[in-house]
């Protein structure tokens, strides 16, 4: 296993969802990894509050989106 992570997210054109998704997965890897202070560029991100939150995000945007 080599500790990368793939995200695939299909959004239909023009979807503002896109944009607000990938800007909250960066908030959340700055708060989870980036203030880490051992963690270092280029390490998987191990951290289980960032992937608690990435689901959560994403589950939250899916529920907003069937709501259209």
């Amino acid at each position: 296993m080599c500790g990368v992570f793939i995200m695939q997210y299909r959004a239909e054109p023009g979807s503002l969802d896109l944009d607000y998704v990938l800007r909250e997965i960066y908030v959340l890897y700055t708060d989870c990894a980036l203030k880490d202070p051992f963690y270092e560029l280029e390490m998987p991100i191990r951290c289980e509050l960032f992937t608690n939150a990435v689901d959560a995000l994403i589950q939250k945007v899916d529920k907003s989106s069937k709501g259209r």
